[in-house]
């Protein structure tokens, strides 16, 4: 019985885990004028990559020949400059570990421009860094193609909704060393997915204002987004997406900030042909600070220009407003316009002063189509819980089997003995 039992022990043991009493010999070799690793385990030479994964050596290390210290990637020889850049860059890794933080090895310029295209354009959140060394990349001059392919002037404060919808325009460079440049993507507003429901909704929507007037187009967008949407407090997002600041958020899920509001309003106003900006209230702009703190729109009505404020701080009307020195001239210098000094009403009195819409309808539009979206999420979690546990099920079935052959075996063995 005790050696029944220390065989099943020692079965058991095999079943369960891969014995490495192995153990590496390293020597060298000349390759032209450097050092090239020979890795050995029982006498029998194996590659890299296997000795680095089964010693974990590491990519970048130091070994001793004849007394001197000489420095290896992925065991050739290379200076120690290289040595010194690539344990930094294996330094920045460990943070790759992290949720939404991704890091990219970059061999040389073109492939830096490569990659950062595919950042901004693939709209996959996160922050990337983007690793590389010094002596292959001039970073302080790739960052002159950066600024004119990707940011925005810093005196600028005005936008159409292509340079505000989609992603907020960035202000302020990049961090970068001698071996990283850091993209922070969490700017983006919103997603193909919810794009794709905005257009859904659009086919219905936008009907509403066929052979309306400008004036009517305005009053009804405005008129919608203010009764429809509720304002919520920014809490601090850490993504831009979360932050109730696109069409999505306003049109369907009925949330929004002023940000929001303004650019729903603009994206709206160029799907019906209305002339109109985007406009952010600049508090403070210099070269390491850039902050804004409420945007709004402005929209040109029979060659004068009015501002439209659906979240206005104050609680008087802000549909069509002149300016009456309540907002910053700064504001529109940029653009180089004059807003005028009475609204479209005053100028206008006999204008319609309610816009009327079914506006339950549209509302229930877009319930129902974010409705069907959570019902397909749920339906595709619950596909992938159902393979995963399928998968735990079979892999339970070959772990039971697994010990039910072991113990076969060990019966048969005592059996044919006796």
């Amino acid at each position: 019985m005790k050696c029944f039992l220390m065989m099943l022990i020692s079965l058991m043991t095999i079943f369960y885990m891969k014995v490495d009493a192995a153990d590496l010999n390293i020597s060298y070799q000349m390759n032209g004028d450097k050092y090239e690793l020979i890795f050995k385990e029982d006498d029998k030479v194996i590659n890299y990559d296997d000795a680095n994964k089964n010693y974990h050596l590491g990519d970048y290390f130091v070994y001793s020949i004849e007394g001197m210290d000489h420095y290896f990637y992925k065991g050739s020889e290379i200076s120690f400059e290289e040595y010194n850049s690539g344990k930094k860059i294996e330094e920045k890794k460990a943070i790759c570990n992290n949720e939404d933080i991704y890091c990219i090895d970059i061999a040389n310029r073109e492939e830096l421009e490569s990659k950062v295209d595919e950042i901004f354009t693939s709209g996959k959140i996160g922050e990337y860094h983007l690793l590389y060394s010094s002596d292959k990349i001039d970073m302080a001059d790739y960052l002159k193609t950066f600024r004119d392919k990707y940011m925005s002037p810093l005196n600028k404060n005005y936008y159409k909704y292509g340079e505000y919808g989609l992603r907020q325009p960035l202000k302020l460079e990049p961090y970068y060393d001698e071996n990283e440049l850091i993209i922070n993507n969490m700017t983006i507003k919103t997603n193909a997915e919810e794009e794709s429901k905005v257009d859904k909704f659009l086919e219905e929507f936008l009907k509403e204002f066929e052979n309306k007037s400008d004036y009517e187009k305005v009053l009804g967008v405005y008129s919608y987004i203010s009764k429809t949407a509720k304002y919520v407090t920014d809490d601090g997002y850490t993504k831009f997406i979360d932050g109730k600041l696109s069409p999505y958020d306003v049109l369907l899920t009925h949330e929004t900030v002023c940000i929001g509001s303004s650019t729903t309003f603009q994206f709206l106003m160029e799907k019906l042909g209305v002339e109109s900006y985007i406009i952010d209230h600049v508090e403070d702009r210099s070269d390491n600070v850039y902050s804004t703190s409420h945007s709004y729109n402005v929209v040109k009505l029979d060659d004068s220009w009015y501002i439209v404020d659906i979240n206005a701080p104050s609680s008087k009307s802000s549909m069509l407003i002149g300016n009456d020195g309540s907002y910053d001239l700064e504001d529109f210098r940029y653009l180089g316009i004059t807003v005028s000094s009475k609204s479209y009403n005053e100028l206008h009195p006999d204008a319609i002063k309610e816009y009327d819409m079914d506006y339950d309808k549209y509302v229930a539009l877009a319930d129902s189509l974010v409705d069907k979206s959570s019902k397909e999420d749920n339906k595709e979690e619950k596909e992938d819980n159902n393979k995963e546990s399928k998968k735990n099920i079979y892999l339970s079935y070959i772990y039971v089997l697994g010990i039910l052959l072991v113990i076969a075996v060990i019966i048969i063995h005592f059996t044919r003995k006796d």
